[in-house]
């Protein structure tokens, strides 16, 4: 076959037209590839074809076009560089000579695919004046080499030397081609070009680097959204406003939600049952016209609309409409692939305000929802559920102000009952889809858009009703033939399992007896025909289920601790780390057990040290394991209440951890220790682990008296803090503010422990912003726990670490910024500092003033506060700073608050006014001697009388407050603040506020 293009190269030129014609003809009709054809003798061939170019004409030049597709699409030829150049300008140079240049276009899209064109060939054909834009906007060109010109920029487009703001042009022209092109999309051949725009606006999007500024995006996504529904029958649906208020059916459906109680007979039509699995005379069904619903028009005459199967093809015997329907449905799923593109590059913000243009909230028929329950091609409706999903992910803070419920008569509809709307049709349509739909891959993706819609709705706010008929819709699929729609409907388990706050249906149908799902995951994971997916998404259900709802499942840890031990110890790692997970929370549930059930928790205990868990803690080189089986082990002496400064002192894990064996107690310490040793067989995220452990295990009352097990801690977590692994250092200064906050509980601490620790603490503080932020919360306890002779050793050591506080107070993250405001408090706890080291406590007064008026953060003003009313005493100058920082912190606390710092702004003005009533008790006849102190008494007055009531300490600094105002009569600024005093007071008594618990905002936790 070879032999033709040889002669090819024999023949002498220069050629004649005919003759050219005869050979491109002869070399086209060859079957390539060609197993004997050389690829320099391809290069030849294509040369003296090209020479001279003015001899070309314009059946030649197509017959060439032709010939270098082949060469390159299916003989699979790799051109040389300058071949390939002048390959790509000559056909260009022919595009605009030609009526129809469409096979010129596709040769040249295969020669861009094979090798990208040079920066100058690139420039000048994405030109708006180039051949390829040309093509698209001459009113003439044929729809056929239009559809090549959008080829050649599909395949451009993916070239990142492109510049953005030329892509952003040529967005701007295909979207106005798109949007004159409504008239023709139901000509056959504009249909195919339609597609082919769709696809190049697909790619674009795709290689955008942002599309949020864009001009021309609102109206690409209201022309995306016109296309939609091509090729589908919309019936003429119209509703008044109130009818579409009270109405909750989409389109041409006549039946009623399935969470409706009662049968009601629908504006548009006869009344009909509650759609149920299984019945086709209520529920809506594609592929039969029959049990297709008949609605009445507004007209009285009555609309009915047949659906095709749930092929890509309609049962007509008409080929033109076999054909127009597979194209239209092309395009329907091709307009959801471009629309999800579009919003997966948006910020959620900006998704969820266009996103209410595509989800109603009454009556529509052109919407997304109703592409899923009525298109009859499943590709379509998988593409429009994925682009659903696409649109609810992160949707949480924008659904958050949604309610629900019958509203009264009102001039307007308030924009929470249309978003509550909106929720209620989104969970309609999933249901009902859930229920009919027949594909596995398309009822795969509705379940897993129900997870997503579960996840970010806030149905505290909401009716009784949805959570329990998502419960009721699932069971069906647990049982499903396909193992991926099995695993979705965990997933959607786990989403309803992991609702925050506890949601009341969830534990009723948990205590109702039919209801048995921690039955059914346990019988996947010990059955061996369950595969790794369903087992794992099994696991997390059941870790969820742990988490927040233990009292459900309370009866049956036992029985899936014992399915570790035999079924899934010599499972596959992932796996394992998902047991590991689930055993976590089992044991940190089991944290709040009572004296009767400690017997069995030891056991337990006593047994997951004898398993295989043991093998996983010493084998390092399993990173993920080791890691979770150190959290694990973490749990073992778990406090009650949390990890706070004023949680309960009883603590439940310190019986577990002291009624082991002295063999296992003993592991159970010595395991973590030798983790933290990093070396070949240990890895940096195993050593993080480990030095955790370490962190919480300092915390444990019983292990507070073992000093030889608090040196050996303090010395590993010093270690870990020179690691060069930054996850590591994370991870020991968190463990040295632990280590550190057991040491301030400690009355008599060796003088040589203090050295090591203020270097430790030194080092840490100028090291990463997530290691300072640990490192801070270390030196307020280090500086608390100080005593005299310990003050008088390390005095340059104390001046060092106030300097660095002081900076860290008003400079870094705002977590950091809260932290080192905690420290000061914690080193003002201190009396003998604040006695003996007044010039080294300056600084960090200064910064606390600053903090505590100007910060922008209320968490770090509020902590500052409570800082800056600790100290016992002030010097002169001092106290006139503090004061007037207080008060300018008062008086600005409501001025331009940020929507984030709300929540904070009670907590402030009672910490603010805790620190000025804490002023007034230190306060000493020098501080007000010879200056008036600021008081803006109108203020002041109204601040305390609101916060008196709601903060449990706020009234006996109050009183103290009074009790030190007697004291000194005659000076100067107490007859205004007795009656400030004296004005609050009065007012509580006459209007009685209700009480109101204050939540300490600055207690800080140790995580």
């Amino acid at each position: 076959m070879a032999g033709v293009w040889e002669a090819c190269i024999n023949k002498s030129l220069p050629w004649s037209g005919t003759e050219r014609l005869r050979l491109l003809q002869q070399l086209n009709s060859l079957t390539y590839p060609l197993s004997d054809l050389r690829p320099d003798l391809v290069e030849n061939v294509l040369r003296y074809f090209m020479t001279p170019p003015e001899m070309m004409g314009a059946v030649e030049i197509i017959a060439f076009a032709q010939l270098v597709s082949n060469v390159v699409t299916r003989q699979h030829t790799t051109l040389c560089p300058s071949l390939h150049s002048d390959l790509l300008q000559r056909l260009m140079l022919h595009v605009s000579s030609i009526p129809d240049p469409a096979e010129l276009l596709y040769a040249c899209a295969e020669l861009v695919e094979q090798t990208p064109p040079s920066t100058e060939v690139l420039s000048e054909l994405f030109s708006l004046t180039g051949p390829l834009i040309t093509v698209l906007t001459k009113p003439n060109s044929p729809a056929t080499s239009k559809r090549g010109s959008l080829r050649c920029i599909a395949v451009l487009c993916c070239n990142p030397e492109i510049p953005q703001a030329r892509l952003h042009e040529l967005l701007a022209v295909l979207t106005s081609i798109l949007a004159n092109m409504k008239d023709q999309k139901q000509l056959h051949d504009g249909s195919k070009y339609l597609l082919s725009l769709l696809r190049t606006l697909h790619a674009l999007v795709l290689n955008l680097a942002s599309v949020r500024s864009l001009e021309s995006m609102p109206r690409l996504l209201s022309t995306l959204k016109s296309y939609m529904c091509t090729g589908l029958h919309l019936p003429n649906v119209q509703a008044t406003d109130s009818q579409s208020r009270h109405s909750y059916s989409l389109s041409t459906q006549c039946h009623t939600h399935p969470w409706e109680q009662q049968c009601h007979t629908h504006p548009r039509g006869n009344s009909s049952a509650t759609p149920t699995r299984g019945n086709s005379s209520a529920t809506p069904t594609r592929g039969n016209s029959s049990a297709t619903p008949t609605c009445g028009n507004s007209d009285g005459s009555s609309s009915v609309v047949s659906y095709s199967s749930d092929s890509e093809f309609s049962d007509s015997n008409e080929p033109v409409a076999e054909k127009a329907k597979f194209t239209n449905s092309r395009i329907r799923h091709q307009v959801h692939v471009c629309l999800a593109a579009i919003f997966q590059s948006l910020d959620h913000q900006t998704t969820f305000s266009y996103s209410q243009s595509f989800l109603p909230d009454a009556l529509q028929q052109q919407s997304l929802l109703f592409c899923i329950l009525k298109d009859p091609a499943s590709k379509c409706r998988t593409a429009a559920v994925t682009l659903l999903t696409v649109m609810l992910t992160g949707s949480k803070p924008y659904f958050g102000p949604a309610k629900d419920g019958v509203l009264t008569s009102q001039p307007y509809t308030p924009y929470s009952y249309t978003l509550g709307s909106m929720v209620r049709e989104l969970h309609w349509c999933l249901l009902l889809a859930a229920t009919t739909e027949t594909n596995a891959l398309t009822l795969t993706q509705i379940l897993k858009c129900l997870a997503i819609l579960v996840l970010n709705t806030p149905y505290h706010q909401l009716s009784d009703g949805y959570v329990t008929r998502i419960l009721g819709a699932l069971p069906p699929s647990l049982n499903h033939r396909d193992t991926d729609v099995q695993v979705a409907a965990l997933t959607c388990y786990g989403a309803l399992f992991s609702l925050t706050p506890q949601h009341c249906e969830v534990v009723k149908w948990l205590a109702t007896p039919s209801t048995d799902i921690v039955s059914h995951c346990l019988a996947l994971l010990s059955s061996p025909g369950a595969g790794l997916a369903l087992k794992t998404e099994a696991l997390q259900v059941l870790t969820s289920m742990t988490k927040f709802y233990f009292s459900a499942m309370k009866d049956r840890w036992e029985a899936i601790g014992q399915l570790y031990f035999t079924h899934m110890a010599s499972a596959p790692p992932s796996l394992q780390l998902h047991v590991l997970k689930l055993l976590e929370e089992i044991c940190r549930a089991l944290s709040n057990h009572t004296e009767q059930e400690v017997p069995g928790v030891v056991r337990f205990w006593d047994q997951l040290l004898t398993s295989p868990l043991q093998q996983t803690l010493q084998d390092a080189t399993a990173q993920s394991l080791c890691s979770q089986a150190c959290s694990l082990l973490s749990t073992i002496g778990e406090r009650r209440g949390g990890l706070y400064k004023d949680a309960d002192p009883f603590l439940p894990g310190d019986h577990v951890l002291s009624r082991l064996s002295v063999g296992k107690r003993t592991l159970a310490l010595t395991l973590p220790l030798g983790l933290c040793k990093e070396d070949e067989a240990t890895c940096h995220s195993v050593c993080a682990s480990a030095v955790r452990v370490l962190g919480v295990f300092v915390t444990y009352e019983s292990l507070k008296l073992d000093l030889h097990f608090l040196l050996d801690c303090h010395s590993m977590i010093l270690h870990c803090l020179s690691s060069p692994s930054l996850s590591v250092r994370v991870q020991a200064s968190w463990s040295l503010g632990n280590l550190t906050d057991t040491l301030t509980g400690m009355e008599d601490i060796p003088l040589p422990l203090y050295t090591p620790l203020f270097g430790a603490v030194h080092t840490a503080m100028l090291d990463n912003e997530k290691v300072r932020c640990n490192a801070v919360r270390a030196c307020g306890n280090l500086l608390r726990c100080l005593n005299k002779k310990a003050l008088v050793t390390h005095r340059a050591q104390i001046t060092d670490l106030c300097v660095l506080l002081a900076k860290a107070a008003v400079s870094g993250g705002m977590k950091c910024r809260w932290n080192a405001c905690y420290a000061c408090h914690s080193a003002f706890l201190n009396a003998t500092l604040i006695e003996e080291c007044a010039d080294e406590m300056a600084p960090l007064i200064r910064s606390l003033c600053s903090a505590v008026h100007q910060c922008k953060n209320f968490k770090v003003r509020i902590n500052a506060a409570l800082a800056l009313g600790t100290p016992h005493q002030y010097g002169c100058s001092q106290f006139q700073a503090v004061w007037a920082a207080v008060m300018d912190g008062l008086e600005n606390s409501e001025d331009e608050i940020e929507f984030t710092e709300y929540k904070h702004a009670v907590a402030l003005k009672t910490q603010l006014c805790t620190a000025i009533m804490h002023l007034v008790t230190v306060m000493q006849p020098v501080h007000c001697k010879e200056t008036v102190l600021c008081i803006r008494e109108e203020q002041l007055c109204k601040t305390l009388a609101e916060c008196l009531k709601r903060d449990k300490v706020l009234p006996e600094v109050l009183e103290k407050a009074e009790i030190n105002l007697e004291l000194l009569k005659g000076c100067n600024n107490v007859d205004v603040l007795r009656r400030v005093l004296t004005t609050v007071k009065e007012f509580t008594d006459q209007h009685q506020l209700p009480p109101c618990e204050f939540t300490d905002q600055h207690q800080l936790p140790r995580e």
